[in-house]
């Protein structure tokens, strides 16, 4: 299969983190504020995506999946990086004097931050993904373990699955919505309202690993249509903030779909190597960032706390200020690269040497 699939994916990964980027300064233009928020979402579908097929291309390939060996390889993905940012934020909150509970320590530590409390505000994204790496392959292990078919498809109720984990987050999402004041943290950032997105990659994984040709000659027959859809459900995000109703119950549902769809159409039908050559310098800019995602994720609340509190108390640069804005996504950029390469990539290095894997992930 092309490798567009994975430019696509670290271009769409670039689109987002420059989304989440945007939507955490007050500097922000109020229209694109407005939708930005929703870049963890276009991260969850993604995430989805990629993890069902990497589970996917194991199983096809060696008839198993090794759960412990998974959940090693994807350790040395996430914790170097995430526990190196929760001990320089600690150590932040004792230098500025400012209190911080055991709870939230604990919550933090353990993923458990969506639930408990949080460290960092925005590693709730990650605690639901951390979740989704446990239950994802159990669930594939028990379909390919107890399955009615002697060769071929033996994920086949990945569909049914995913309608009913839909279903089950849309209706969870609603009943919070009608019993429960309004509150960010429990009404947007719980795993249990917020997984079906990323199955939504899971599913999209699915068509893509054993219907690929199908679903290739479905997308590029309809490709303007799949994008003028796509980008009318991520839409109504701009229309009302997360607090709303509609957009935190039905609008979830609905931007998971659209990224999904835009997904599938920068994998199928966009050919980098035939865009015009400003087109590929825009893009190779997106890929870029892609590339280097989870750091700037990671360190990007860290990095805009310190600015305001180094530049609004020691030389007087407002929030509100272009000096603030760019010192906030540059430094950002900077601090994602620079810990991508001394943290990560190393982890990553160490895990093949001693984990490699067991499928020719292509």
């Amino acid at each position: 299969m092309p490798n567009n699939r994975i430019v696509a994916i670290d271009f769409l990964r670039g689109l987002a983190i420059l989304l989440v980027l945007l939507t955490h300064h007050y500097y922000t233009p109020p229209f694109l504020k407005l939708m930005s928020w929703i870049g963890v979402d276009l991260f969850f579908v993604i995430s989805g995506f990629l993890i069902g097929g990497l589970l996917f291309q194991e199983y096809l390939q060696n008839q198993k999946i090794d759960l412990k060996r998974f959940l090693i390889r994807r350790g040395f993905k996430i914790y170097p990086m995430f526990y190196m940012l929760a001990l320089v934020t600690i150590f932040i909150y004792l230098y500025k004097n400012q209190a911080i509970s055991r709870r939230n320590i604990l919550g933090e530590l353990v993923f458990l931050q969506n639930y408990l409390g949080f460290v960092n505000t925005h590693t709730w994204s990650l605690a639901v993904e951390e979740h989704f790496y446990l239950l994802l392959p159990l669930l594939l292990i028990f379909l390919s373990q107890n399955n009615t078919r002697q060769s071929g498809d033996f994920f086949h109720k990945i569909p049914v699955i995913f309608v009913f984990i839909a279903t089950i987050c849309l209706i969870m999402r609603v009943l919070t919505f009608i019993l429960i004041p309004y509150d960010v943290f429990i009404h947007h950032c719980r795993t249990h309202l917020r997984i079906d997105s990323l199955f939504f990659g899971v599913l999209l994984a699915y068509y893509y690993y054993f219907r690929y040709n199908s679903l290739k000659k479905q997308v590029e027959k309809n490709k303007a249509m799949l994008l003028v859809f796509s980008i009318a459900f991520i839409s109504p995000s701009l229309l009302a903030n997360y607090d709303n109703f509609y957009i935190n119950t039905f609008g979830l549902s609905m931007f998971y779909i659209g990224f999904g769809g835009l997904l599938l159409f920068f994998v199928f039908a966009v050919e980098m190597e035939k865009l015009p050559s400003f087109l590929k310098v825009f893009m190779l800019g997106f890929i870029f960032l892609g590339q280097y995602s989870y750091g700037i994720y990671l360190w990007h609340w860290v990095v805009y706390n310190y600015l305001e509190f180094f530049l609004l108390n020691t030389i007087q640069v407002p929030a509100l200020s272009i000096t603030h804005f760019s010192g906030y996504l540059l430094g950002s950029i900077l601090i994602g690269v620079i810990t991508t390469k001394i943290i990560e990539k190393p982890a990553l290095q160490l895990r093949e040497k001693l984990f490699p894997a067991l499928a020719n992930q292509s």
